[in-house]
């Protein structure tokens, strides 16, 4: 009798245990969990991204928190971070929960890590600024492949001159003029050494903040209405709006997609990148600063359309 009770004990308990693999999901893969989108400040962007959000999954529960004044991390919940601040908060909780990044660039991601040291497996990260590889397409659209491209890099972009230099490599490019930001000199004269002494044709600029802010690009255009013109392909829509010739960019409709494609990934553990740029790109051009330089654009839709064109052939070579 007593042999028949223990068997009927361990079976009882084999049969909790396997229930329990079977019903208990870790945060990351419970589908349906309530979504947070987390600011350090409620951004009109973050409102309108949220908005979206919840248009796009009508079926789940989208909330806008501030994280800035603290807060208790329900379970289970997927988190969206909305900018550096957010997202670096975020860590500092040291949260199991998912966690999706968006409107954090490229440059401040990598700062972040350096900060953190490893990034959560749970974390994944959209970044807000258009890739090389979209930026140096929209070069070839609008200028050809025997295009010269300046760049400038700092301590905190060069990890880039590799990734930059294999992309024009790969698109038939000449090899981009990388050269690094000397500080004692103005972000314009800079740019004239390159043209002067590299003959470079255009510039590409990257989100650096060490050598790119409100200051630096008042400089910029303020030179190039004097007639020192050397055109420049920026990272925002709202450069092309002050005097950039043109960019990438993604509206947050975009943005949006791509994270609620992102979270089906994540929720149903289908394959993903832990980090990825912008994938439904659209593009910004200025007549006006072209007219500056003596030529026309073509219409902004022919440019897209070759853009993604050439993007499109890129894709297809795995590049």
């Amino acid at each position: 009798m007593k042999k028949n009770l223990l068997k009927t004990q361990i079976h009882h308990a084999l049969l909790a245990m396997i229930w329990f693999c079977v019903s208990w999901q870790p945060a990351y893969a419970q589908s349906g969990a309530p979504i947070y989108i987390a600011a350090s400040q409620a951004e009109e962007r973050t409102k309108n991204l949220s908005s979206t959000i919840s248009q796009l999954l009508p079926d789940r529960e989208v909330h806008l928190i501030d994280v800035s004044e603290g807060f208790i991390p329900p379970e289970p919940a997927v988190f969206i971070a909305s900018g550096s601040k957010a997202l670096v908060t975020l860590l500092e909780n040291e949260l199991t929960n998912p966690i999706i990044a968006v409107f954090v660039s490229r440059i401040a991601y990598e700062q972040i890590k350096i900060r953190f040291g490893n990034i959560p497996d749970s974390v994944r990260v959209i970044f807000s600024d258009p890739s090389p590889r979209q930026q140096l397409s929209l070069i070839y659209t609008i200028f050809g492949r025997r295009t010269h491209v300046g760049i400038l890099l700092s301590d905190k972009t060069n990890f880039m001159r590799q990734e930059l230099e294999s992309i024009a490599r790969q698109m038939d490019m000449p090899p981009p003029i990388i050269k690094n930001f000397e500080p004692d000199k103005s972000v314009y004269q800079n740019f004239f050494k390159l043209h002067k002494n590299f003959k470079t044709d255009i510039i590409l600029a990257l989100p650096d903040a060490s050598i790119y802010n409100e200051e630096t690009w008042r400089g910029i255009i303020r030179q190039k209405f004097r007639g020192r013109r050397l055109p420049v392909i920026g990272y925002s829509r709202q450069l092309v709006k002050i005097g950039v010739l043109a960019t990438a960019f993604s509206e947050i409709k975009d943005i949006a997609k791509q994270t609620t494609e992102l979270l089906d990934k994540i929720e149903n553990n289908k394959h993903h990148q832990q980090t990825s740029y912008l994938k439904y790109t659209n593009v910004e051009t200025n007549q006006r600063v072209a007219n500056l330089f003596g030529f026309r654009l073509r219409s902004q839709k022919t440019i897209l359309a070759i853009y993604k064109s050439i993007l499109a052939g890129l894709n297809n070579e795995n590049i």
